[in-house]
């Protein structure tokens, strides 16, 4: 993991220690909740930014990012993920998170006008496991093609787990949560926390 800490004094700073501030409020478990901001906008009244509910381990299950499912729309199980592995994560606070925020992209988000930015925060208490990383690529790359490779998307996974980014053993099997990449950050309030960026930008 990174070892560079440095200040944040992004105006996204307020959101993102209010999001932390959520998932913590649920204590024991695995958290995650994903902001969707449009352009910026960071008012998250449903119509030009999205705030999913706080969404915990075992709320997940919905097929597109199960890695599970042969349904259409679904995404396969990438190469590196086991199916034990896939199916143990399959419910984890990731995925239903990842497709609340997809649904209202798709259907809200796509139909805002002269879109140029769409920046997601993937929130959680701990980083995401190796199956649900591959689910945030899936999702990046989904956000893309919903606007056709016209517009700037930004996939932010933030943590504050300071222990992330550690191989644990899960039922058997080795997975690492959070990234060894990630960036350490401190917000101008004193909060610390950890971001992963995947990023794609449309050519000029």
């Amino acid at each position: 993991m990174s070892t560079s800490t440095p200040h944040s004094h992004d105006p996204l700073d307020q959101v993102v220690v209010q999001a932390l501030t959520d998932v913590h409020a649920q204590h024991q478990g695995l958290f995650t909740q994903v902001l969707v901001m449009v352009d910026s906008d960071v008012s998250f009244d449903d119509a030009n930014s999205y705030r999913t509910a706080v969404k915990a381990a075992g709320s997940g299950g919905e097929e597109r990012y199960s890695l599970t499912s042969a349904s259409k729309g679904a995404h396969p199980r990438p190469s590196g993920i086991s199916a034990d592995e896939a199916r143990l994560s399959s419910r984890d606070s990731e995925v239903a998170a990842l497709q609340d925020a997809y649904d209202w992209i798709e259907g809200q988000g796509t139909q805002l006008q002269n879109v140029r930015t769409i920046h997601v925060l993937v929130v959680s208490n701990i980083g995401p496991c190796d199956a649900c990383k591959k689910r945030l690529e899936y999702f990046c790359d989904d956000v893309v093609r919903l606007f056709d490779k016209h517009v700037e998307v930004m996939v932010d996974s933030v943590y504050d787990t300071a222990a992330a980014g550690t191989t644990m053993n899960r039922s058997g099997f080795d997975s690492t949560y959070g990234y060894s990449g990630a960036t350490a950050c401190t917000t101008a309030s004193g909060k610390k926390f950890w971001r992963l960026r995947q990023e794609f930008r449309p050519k000029s």
